[in-house]
C-alpha cells in the first residue's frame, strides 16, 4: 500500500513513496496520473538492501517518457 504521496511545487516534482509490496498501488497511481503531467516522477521504493529491484522494469511499461 503506498503511504505517502507529496506534491512539492517549490521543486516541481511528484514523489512517492513504495513499500516493496506496494508496486500494485504504486501501478495503479501511475496509470491514473495525467499522461501530460507537467512535473518529474521520483519513485522511492523500500527494499532489503540485498535484494534486486526490479522496479524500473514493472514501471516502464507504465509511463512515458
Amino acid at each position: 500500500m503506498i503511504k505517502n504521496v507529496a506534491v512539492l511545487p517549490s521543486f516541481g516534482v511528484l514523489v512517492i513513496e513504495a513499500p516493496t509490496g506496494g508496486v500494485p498501488a504504486l501501478i495503479s497511481l501511475l496509470n491514473t496520473l495525467p499522461k501530460n503531467l507537467p512535473v518529474p516522477i521520483a519513485v522511492v521504493q523500500h527494499c532489503a538492501s540485498h535484494r534486486r529491484s526490479y522496479l524500473p522494469e514493472i514501471v516502464r511499461g507504465h509511463t512515458v517518457r
